[in-house]
């Protein structure tokens, strides 16, 4: 059996899913029997006897012969890749299946990526996730109309069970207590959202701020049509506003606002730069590229003035080139960074094929977003108010964490850093998933429980913050958008009373569940509401960050196959230097089809390099055990 990544979606670089799957062969000379169908049926009845539910695959896939290496052994790589479709054949003839028990089957297959599912089969077996959970709840409220708890999903994790659940909400009026996000007039003045408005204050703070610049460098290989590409970036730049917003002083009003500028006619004007290194010599192209890369990374943005979308396309050799994507995450997050590499994909491929568009056009822009939420605010809404008074007490008395440091803080912080990599072992790998289906917790719930101990044993200390990005797209319309969505949830877990691991993956998960509930109000306001003490050398509430990234970005992996007749290219990201932290930690954990990948990005300023190779090692220790 193998744990491995579901790549059905992966031209279009959709997320991924994490899945048992079993591969089997027939005993030498004796071909494989007829109806693999029925045989699934009969292995998963014998498995279920036989083993914890966690253990038993999802997808079984029959082979002639094994793949194997030239030593003889069996070729993992080789293995191929699952159609997606779960094995589980029980619910085929199902009969009694309700309106919304068919509803609730194509939204999972949806949100799964998959083309049927069964009504007791389990969300997180099928390689859910929180994010997963958070788009299926965004799409029953706007189709039916009704708030569903993310703690639901959880509690009733099955097709029948779910849909119990939804059926319930309906029948006691559950209604949505988000007001709907429509467009709107424009007023000639357009505030900033929460979260740019925190990016833009940081800027102000520190001059010629890097540490909030995305960059992607994407090696291109083939008979690339750089004429349609550069059609490509500036339909995207014409599609999403973002990408043409600038972030001004209002003389009127003292204070940043959004300006969205015009787009001119498509094709008048390159937008992308194109630098040829074929006259350098093979072995200078390469440090020339890293050079031109390493710069780039350290231009900072002007908010005000712009551009914040750069875009250069570095020539190698005729069908070997490099795209340099750089933004200012005041305009974008990592959701809206796969929006457009999907998307960029998908406008090459229809141009270089002489096709207009085929994107459908956007329900919203970003600008009626930031627009829905102020106007939200402006209001005494209950359930905003609810929010906060959850924040309010979750986060009273907090205290700093005690990260034993190699240098003294600087009295303000820098944002200096550098990362180090650390591979899991694809058995570990596959054990944390088994672990968390055990114990009905997600993969970040185990990671996040596991740093949370490493923590509480570096700093002496019980009561450990961590905070955690979330997507923060509870609205379909704004599923396709590009712009600076995500919001930080501060998870504060009390590990006192010398609990065991399964106890802490508890109280983990309920902390994270009541997070998630409480999920709609800006980290920037809970601040605003607990007035932590001004402090310039550490961000409020919070210095340590986990991440669980569910695609293989900065990993090496290919990302792209665009398929475009003559012009088609293959597409793989580079692995960029890191020269910034904007925390005392992160800890991402990236699930690939190799293992868990865990990379720790740390201040420079704090920490030496020697010290940051510890804590990797004793994460997986305490993983093992």
């Amino acid at each position: 059996m193998l744990a491995r990544k579901d790549g059905s979606a992966e031209k279009h670089l959709a997320s991924t899913a994490t899945q048992l799957v079993a591969y089997l062969v027939a005993r030498q000379g004796q071909p494989m029997a007829q109806g693999t169908r029925a045989i699934s049926s009969d292995l998963r009845s014998y498995l279920q006897d036989h083993l914890p539910s966690y253990m038993i695959p999802s997808i079984y896939v029959f082979l002639d012969t094994w793949p194997l290496t030239l030593h003889g052994k069996v070729d993992r790589r080789a293995l191929p890749v699952p159609n997606g479709e779960p094995s589980d054949e029980k619910d085929e003839q199902e009969g009694g299946e309700t309106q919304i028990g068919e509803l609730v089957k194509e939204l999972w297959c949806k949100v799964l990526g998959r083309t049927q599912v069964g009504n007791h089969d389990n969300f997180f077996a099928l390689g859910g996730h929180s994010l997963l959970v958070i788009q299926l709840i965004a799409l029953v409220r706007a189709i039916l109309g009704v708030e569903i708890a993310v703690r639901a999903v959880f509690e009733a994790p099955t097709v029948a069970g779910f849909a119990q659940r939804v059926e319930q909400a309906l029948l006691i009026d559950a209604g949505i207590q988000v007001p709907p996000l429509v467009i709107t007039e424009r007023p000639e003045i357009i505030p900033l959202s929460f979260a740019q408005q925190r990016l833009w204050f940081l800027d102000q703070l520190e001059q010629d701020l890097t540490a909030y610049l995305g960059k992607s460098a994407l090696r291109v290989e083939g008979r690339l049509d750089v004429c349609n590409l550069d059609l490509s970036l500036q339909e995207l730049i014409h599609r999403h506003e973002s990408l043409r917003t600038t972030f001004p002083v209002s003389p009127l009003l003292s204070q940043p606002v959004q300006m969205i500028h015009p787009v001119s006619e498509r094709g008048q004007a390159p937008t992308l730069r194109v630098i040829d290194l074929q006259r350098l010599l093979p072995e200078q192209r390469e440090e020339e590229e890293q050079r031109l890369i390493r710069q780039e990374g350290q231009r900072p943005c002007d908010l005000a003035t712009g551009p914040l979308l750069r875009t250069y396309l570095l020539r190698q050799e005729i069908q070997t080139h490099v795209l340099l994507l750089t933004l200012h995450h005041i305009i974008i997050d990592a959701w809206s960074n796969e929006v457009l590499l999907r998307e960029l994909g998908i406008l090459y491929s229809a141009f270089v094929s002489g096709q207009p568009s085929p994107l459908a056009p956007l329900p919203v822009q970003y600008a009626d977003y930031a627009l829905w939420q102020r106007q939200w605010f402006s209001v005494q809404d209950s359930y905003l108010q609810s929010q906060l008074i959850y924040w309010r007490k979750q986060l009273q008395d907090l205290s700093h964490l005690a990260l034993p440091t190699d240098y003294p803080r600087p009295a303000v912080q820098t944002y200096r850093g550098a990362i180090q990599e650390h591979w899991l072992p694809e058995v570990l790998s596959t054990q944390l998933l088994a672990l968390s289906q055990q114990e009905n917790v997600t993969l970040f719930m185990t990671g996040l429980a596991a740093f949370q101990v490493l923590l509480a044993r570096y700093t002496g200390q019980s009561d450990i913050c961590v905070a955690c990005p979330v997507a923060n797209r509870r609205q379909a319309e704004v599923e396709g958008v590009v712009g600076f969505f995500v919001n930080a949830l501060v998870l504060r877990t009390n590990l006192g009373g010398d609990p065991t691991f399964g106890e802490i993956l508890r109280r983990v998960r309920e902390v994270c569940l009541a997070a998630y509930a409480h999920q709609d109000i800006p980290f920037e306001k809970v601040v605003e509401e607990l007035e932590p003490e001004r402090d310039l050398s550490r961000s409020p509430l919070f210095q340590v960050m986990f991440v669980l990234q569910k695609t293989p970005v900065g990993v090496g992996q290919t990302t792209l196959s665009l398929e475009a007749g003559q012009a088609s290219v293959k597409i793989n990201e580079l692995t960029l230097e890191r020269t910034t932290s904007k925390f005392d930690l992160t800890l991402f954990v990236i699930e690939t089809g190799q293992g868990l990948c865990c990379q720790l990005e740390y201040r420079t300023d704090l920490f030496e390099a020697k010290t940051i190779t510890r804590p990797l090692a004793n994460f997986q220790t305490m993983l093992e055990g």
